[in-house]
């Protein structure tokens, strides 16, 4: 076929396609003059643009807009007839971009339109039939470029061929009357097939030349099969051929789609085609061209499902995706589009659980859901023969398991979700016996090793469980087929109850039937396990002289009973709403179950009580499981079933109560005291429950007001009334019994309101006489109540506590208008230093005295009660008086717990927030106790971060320091200058003065580190304070930071003025900034910043070639938490050299800094820097020189370590055995004296040191 065939209409053409021609023309010209592959590039794109006017972004197009296309269309293909003759393959490539540019429905340059392209039926046909015909093996060389041996052209010439009639096939056919025909439809699904068939067939063939195979017969050639050179090809071309059979499938989907499609003679040619595209899936490796295949072919499914809902091949589509089942792949990490493992499992199982066609093959073969549950179940359970599966593939075959019986989880956590293969009657009776015996044999397997603490095994016994309580709900609700209900809940249960004793996993197994929801169930399974338990429970005398296998026996029936409770509770609380099983599922089994418990409780008691101690292990199981059980009961049943045994239940409760008295000896043995807390957590239970007001109006609490028996009226007055009075009564001295109260606060807020009410008088009390046990009495409080979690946390805030013990702890210092009743006389003058260390000393105490109370603030926090703290603290600072700093110290404290604690800090009262941070900055700076000072400082930083918006137009933080903090340092400085150049003896007043600087410096780190945080208008305060830090570390001097240059004050100092303490204010300068990038709160990126600006500042003081205490703490400050990628080359080594030479300095430099810099060598030499390679014995000098002087301070052993750490990694770049004989005698003596350190940690790193250095 030539072009002449598709423009043979074309006579006496008209101005408009002359002119086309005159266009089309210099494409073809373009088109013969081609060097490369770019020529065809960029005449598509110029097609492309150039047809797009003849279209519409709708899915309608006139006849006339069809028509016009069509002629241009066939003037174009009139005009590149040259360009397809010629042997020039250039040409060709480029004529067939040309043709491509015209059918493409999103042109390159405007890949927002997306054009809606028609083709008539004929003009398809003759265009597909024309670019087939270059899809196959070139015969003609192209002379003209045989020299080029980087481009195959020919295989270029097939892909442009390919990848037009993939645009071809995009292409949708005219909407007309004659369309619309039977025969129409017909021919356009028979030609869409037809030309995806025969493209990727030519497009796989090779020449004879190159075949060498055996040739191919005229029955193989018909068979549809995946062709023969398709594995052959690379993945790029591969990909091109699949999108064939993609684009072929689009256009055929409106068709097969339309109701009228059953009725036409296509299913031939369409299975034949499925046939062909499945068989492409075979051999494919690489994971972007089968995650490419998996889902055209699971598109396939479903667009087919219309036509070939009776003949579509099932059986060849699961061996081909199956092979691939479970997915292995795990992508590399060079990959370019990387594909993952979850998006190919998706894929896979998009097509493995697509069971639409199962109901028309039922009776005729296997159906998809019947071939991928045996897959499934395979992957669960192996044959023997192929081994164990691991864990890992039991996770992942239950996770599929799930997704081929397409179970469902609810909005609500605590409810079941449905299964719908059970619902909907997918699955078959002889499936799902296979599946209740794949999970009752691998939970029995996982539950074991997952209680023995592997984690995977845990989550896999876990799986196992939601499965077993999602179908056997979904079996109890399907009507229609009850028999599923029989096979999974009835027979399974029946099989364990006859092997009984049962397992541990089996009674797992049934407590996870038990709690599904369903109410059949529920009774049946209790109907049927319960009396086992219960017989094996009575069946034997508890003694001392039991075997450990009766104990354990017993044992193992008292925790299925147990279970089988807490899973009624569990049942009964997933019932709908306004559901409620009348009779009760316990009513037939309670007062059996009491009258077993309670015999037992009275045996294990009186074992304990008599002369054999009891350490057998089956025994100490046994009192645990029996209290266990009793706890579980008397939570389940309901009053009314046992109101013939509530004395009975009392005495039980009183001898719980006893054994938080009489056995709180200290000399008990493990055993006893693993007893006795769990009898104290069974009284706790109690307590709770018969105390809790907040009882959730579900199905399992409607019964009656007094469903619980807790809550029964015999029961809770006596819990009430009795026994959690005694309990206060004996708190300081009862271990177990502030146990049973801690458990108790967890279950009711009334408890903990009820402790604080109790002890708060006594708390105040003991501090208003003076009493010795008052830090006592908190702390045993604090302990119950931090154990309460949130209902003992919000508790205390909403008592008066706090408040009452401040009023203790500070004379009354108001009258009764609440205005304060002294005046100006009443405001102390300084007093003397002893007075002074005194005051110091007792808010040290009151600090301490309540800080066992702060985690209260960290579990939750209540708006009001902050707000009042806040107020409150607000009031008082800053302080006025002696009284005021109490204050202070009893609330500062709870209120930073409780700032940091608390996220919408910005709801507070702004007026009083604002007030803090004005106070706050003045009272940090004050000579207040340095512990308040910290606690200060962390309010105020978080009152900046979450107190102030984000968006506000203007700096907190750089008012805080122009006002304030920098006013501060500037007067310091004047002190300090005015008070050495009198040259008085004036030393104390010096260092007081030199230490409240060093202060003020580490507050401005803070007040950055804020600024770090809050960013945006803060950002240049942030890099102002680095700065500052900078400045001050390197060379002693600096200037003040303020929003305006012009008003900034130049503070220098020298070592004259200071009498040598300007050592000191570099050292606060280095820690500053050393705490802001030390920071984990600040992201690398700002760290990459503020050591950019820092290493300006520091290019600037080296150039005084002074080598100073602060050059040394801040580059090795930079060079250990800095990224190294994320400085230059230059920059890394100006900075490591600073640090090899400050190894020289010795003694000067503080202990802190010195594990800082030794940090800095272990990074370097980690790094293998090359200046470590070069000065290497001069390192290890310094490193010894480092460790000789790390004797005392407290980062004395931090040190030492940190230098064994370098001194580990040096062996390995020593060039020569003579270097390291050079100091070996030095390393040696270290390690004498390390080995016999104190410090084990030490000693370890000695040993490492040994080893590296071969010394053993």
């Amino acid at each position: 076929m030539s072009t002449a065939s598709i423009t043979a209409e074309l006579t006496d053409p008209s101005a408009q396609q002359l002119e086309l021609l005159k266009v089309f023309g210099g494409w073809n010209e373009s088109c013969l003059t081609a060097q490369s592959l770019a020529t065809g590039s960029d005449l598509e794109n110029e097609v492309s643009l150039f047809f797009s006017s003849y279209h519409t972004t709708t899915t309608t197009t006139t006849l006339s807009q069809q028509q016009l296309y069509e002629q241009s269309l066939a003037i174009l293909m009139q005009s590149l007839e040259q360009a397809f003759t010629t042997p020039h393959l250039y040409a060709r490539i480029s004529a067939l971009a040309c043709v491509k540019g015209a059918l493409q429905q999103q042109p390159k340059q405007q890949p927002e339109l997306l054009l809606s392209i028609h083709l008539s039926l004929p003009v398809m046909k003759l265009l597909g039939n024309f670019v087939l015909q270059h899809c196959g093996p070139i015969l003609i060389e192209d002379n003209n470029n045989n020299n080029d041996d980087d481009l195959d052209l020919d295989e270029h010439v097939r892909d442009s061929a390919i990848q037009t009639i993939n645009s071809l096939l995009q292409t949708k056919t005219m909407a007309n009357d004659d369309n619309h025909s039977h025969q129409r439809m017909e021919e356009s699904i028979i030609n869409r097939i037809h030309l995806s068939h025969e493209a990727i067939k030519l497009r796989c063939a090779v020449s004879e030349e190159e075949d060498i195979g055996p040739a191919s017969s005229a029955e193989e050639e018909d068979t549809p099969i995946a062709p023969r050179g398709l594995a052959s090809l690379s993945r790029l071309r591969r990909s091109l051929c699949f999108e064939v059979l993609q684009s072929t499938l689009n256009g055929l989907r409106p068709l097969l789609l339309d109701p009228t499609a059953k009725t036409l003679k296509i299913s031939t040619p369409l299975l034949q085609w499925v046939e062909y595209s499945i068989n492409c899936l075979h051999g494919e490796s690489d994971p972007r061209c089968l995650i490419q295949l998996l889902k055209f072919l699971s598109d396939v499914q479903r667009v087919c499902v219309f036509v070939l809902e009776k003949t579509f091949p099932v059986d060849a589509m699961f061996d081909a995706a199956s092979s691939y089942y479970p997915i292995q792949f795990n992508p590399p990490p060079q990959m370019a589009f990387a594909v993952t493992r979850e998006e190919l499992t998706t894929a896979l199982w998009e097509i493995l659980s697509f069971v639409e066609y199962d109901e028309s093959r039922k009776g005729r073969g296997d159906t998809m859901f019947s071939l991928t549950l045996g897959l499934v179940l395979d992957q669960l359970m192996p044959l023997p023969e192929d081994g164990p599966a691991t864990v890992e593939e039991q996770r992942d075959a239950l996770v599929d398991l799930g997704r081929l019986l397409r179970t469902s989880k609810p909005a609500d956590n605590d409810a079941v979700g449905d299964v719908a293969a059970i619902s909907q009657g997918i699955i078959d009776t002889t499936a799902l016996v296979q599946v209740a015996a794949a999970l009752r044999t691998v939970h029995a397997k996982t539950a074991v090793s997952g209680a023995a603490g592997s984690p995977i095994a845990h989550n896999v016994s876990h799986l196992c469980r939601d499965l077993i309580s999602q179908i056997s709900l979904s079996c109890e609700r399907q009507k229609k087929m009850p028999q599923y209900w029989a096979l999974f809940v009835k027979d399974v249960t029946l099989d364990m109850v006859r092997s009984a004793p049962l397992s541990r996993s089996d009674v797992v197994y049934l407590a996870c039937l038990t709690g599904c929801g369903g109410l059949k169930t529920l009774n049946y399974v209790l109907d049927q396990a319960l009396p086992v338990f219960l017989r094996v429970s009575t069946g034997t005398v508890v003694s001392a002289d039991m075997t450990h296998e009766t104990a354990s026996a017993m044992c193992d029936a008292l925790y299925g009973i147990a279970a089988l409770l807490a899973s009624v509770q569990a049942s009964l609380k997933r019932q709908p709403a306004g559901v409620v099983p009348n009779p009760h599922p316990l009513l037939s089994h309670g007062p059996k179950l009491i009258n077993c418990l309670l015999p037992l409780w009275n045996q294990v008691c009186n074992i304990v009580k008599g002369e054999s101690d009891v350490r057998q292990a089956g025994l100490a199981a046994l009192r645990l499981a029996v209290v266990r059980a009793m706890e579980t009961a008397m939570m389940v049943l309901p009053a009314s079933i046992a109101a013939g045994q509530m004395e009975q239940l009392q005495s039980y409760l009183t001898a719980l109560d006893e054994k938080m008295t009489t056995d709180n000896t200290a000399d008990l043995t493990k055993n006893e005291q693993q007893f006795l807390v769990a009898c104290a957590r069974s009284l706790g239970i109690a307590i709770g429950e018969a105390m809790n007001d907040d009882h959730d109006d579900d199905a399992a609490a409607s019964f009656t007001s007094d469903y619980f028996i807790f809550r029964s009226g015999t029961i809770c007055p006596y819990l009430k009334d009795k026994i959690f009075p005694r309990l206060l009564q004996n708190f300081t001295t009862s271990r177990y019994g502030q146990i049973a109260l801690a458990v108790a606060c967890t279950r009711s807020k009334v408890v903990a309101k009820n402790i604080l009410q109790e002890f708060s008088s006594i708390v105040v009390q003991s501090i208003k006489g003076g009493g010795v046990c008052t830090g006592e009495i908190i702390g045993e409080v604090a302990r119950v109540l931090c154990h309460g979690a949130r209902n003992a946390s919000e508790a205390f805030q909403l008592s008066k506590f706090l408040f009452e013990v401040k009023s203790a702890l500070q004379p009354d210092t108001q009258s009764i208008n609440g205005e304060l009743n002294f005046g100006v006389s009443s405001l102390q003058l300084p007093v003397p230093v002893e007075e002074a260390e005194k005051e110091q000393n007792e808010l040290e105490r009151i600090i301490m005295l309540l800080v066992p109370l702060q985690p209260l603030y960290e579990v939750c926090i209540v708006p009001s009660h902050l707000q009042s703290l806040v107020e409150a603290t607000c009031k008082v600072i800053p302080p006025l008086d002696s009284n005021d700093m109490k204050s202070i110290a009893i609330l500062l404290p709870f209120l930073s717990v409780a700032l940091q604690s608390y996220e919408d800090v910005k709801e507070l009262d702004q007026q009083t927030i604002t007030d803090m941070i004005s106070f706050l900055p003045e009272f940090i700076l004050s000579n207040a106790t340095p512990v308040l000072r910290n606690y200060g400082i962390t309010c105020l930083h978080t009152l900046l971060i979450k107190g102030i918006a984000m968006d506000s137009p203007s700096c907190p933080c750089l008012a805080i320091l122009e006002k304030t903090v920098m006013t501060s340092i500037v007067n310091l400085f004047r002190e300090i200058e005015e008070t050495s150049s009198k040259r008085q003896n004036r030393t104390d007043k010096l260092l007081k003065d030199v230490k409240g600087l060093g202060e003020a410096i580490a507050f401005t780190g803070s007040i950055g580190s804020a600024a770090i945080q809050r960013s945006r208008v803060s950002s240049k305060t942030a890099d102002r304070v680095v700065r500052f830090l900078v400045d001050l570390a390197c060379s002693g001097k600096a200037e003040t930071i303020t929003d305006h240059t012009s008003n900034a004050v130049l503070i220098s100092v020298t070592d004259a003025a200071f009498f040598g303490a300007l050592g000191y204010v570099k050292y606060a300068a280095i820690t500053a900034f050393g705490a802001i990038l030390s920071s984990g709160q600040h992201d690398a990126l700002w760290k990459q910043r503020l050591c950019f600006i820092a290493w300006k500042e520091i290019q600037l003081a080296m150039k005084s070639n002074t080598l100073s205490i602060g050059l040394v703490g801040t580059s090795a400050y930079i060079l250990c938490t800095c990224g190294w990628k994320s400085m230059s080359l230059s920059m890394s080594a100006a900075l490591s050299d600073i640090v090899l030479r400050g190894l020289s300095l010795g003694t000067d430099i503080p202990g802190t800094l010195k594990k800082v810099l030794l940090a800095a060598v272990v990074k370097l030499i980690s790094l293998k820097h090359d200046l470590i390679e070069k000065n290497l014995l001069t390192v290890i000098t310094g490193v010894l020189r480092a460790y000789a002087t790390a004797d005392g301070g407290d980062c004395s052993t931090c040190c030492k370590i940190v230098a064994l750490q370098a001194l580990e990694g040096m062996p390995t770049l020593l060039a020569s055995t003579e270097s390291i004989s050079d100091v070996k005698p030095a390393v040696i003596s270290i390690l004498e004296q390390a080995m016999v350190d104190k410090s084990s940690i030490l000693r370890h790193a000695a040993v490492e040191v040994r080893n590296s250095w071969f010394l053993a």
